[in-house]
């Protein structure tokens, strides 16, 4: 679309309007990726779903703890280990020339808790199934898995962000 003039009208980012179709851009012509805010972002998402999942596990800091029928999703081990990474992060980001190699470490390390998580959400959708079938009966699986899924797909996002980032680095140097 055109003007009276016959100058391109554009929308807010800039980007002609076109009637029927929309015009590809380049990728060279697309905005850079802003790796530092984005990971902040994706970061500050991931520690406040590791925090309601925390609020939410049953209490065992009295006299008697229940016994525990199963390991939890996440290991007290491995939430430790994701804070200490988020905040390894958060030191590397404030970095003016991140280093790709400790990026990559701490995305590793991500990917492993999540693997971990992703093995007990196996386990569990399998007993899931087993017990509606055993039962005739509808299992709550999905209510069950909210809390681990969610940190799981927030740990995912967080490393494949972390990842993309030292890879953008490493290309560059």
């Amino acid at each position: 679309m055109t003007d009276g003039a016959g100058r391109f009208l554009t929308d807010a980012q800039g980007r002609r309007l076109v009637i029927g179709r929309p015009v590809e851009r380049s990728a060279a012509r697309e905005a850079p990726r802003d790796f530092h805010q984005e990971l902040l972002a994706k970061v500050e998402s991931l520690e406040a779903s590791l925090q309601t999942y925390r609020d939410n596990l049953p209490p065992r800091s009295h006299n008697n703890p229940p016994e525990l029928v199963e390991p939890d999703p996440i290991s007290p081990v491995e939430i430790r280990m994701v804070v200490q990474v988020t905040v390894e992060l958060r030191t590397e980001a404030a970095q003016a020339q991140p280093d790709p190699v400790k990026l990559e470490a701490q995305a590793s390390k991500l990917k492993a808790v999540a693997g971990s998580i992703l093995a007990w959400l196996g386990r569990k959708a399998d007993t899931a199934v087993d017990s509606a079938i055993k039962w005739a009966m509808p299992v709550g699986a999905a209510r069950v898995l909210a809390g681990p899924d969610k940190v799981y797909a927030k740990l995912l996002a967080v490393a494949e962000t972390v990842s993309a980032w030292a890879q953008h680095l490493s290309a560059g140097m």
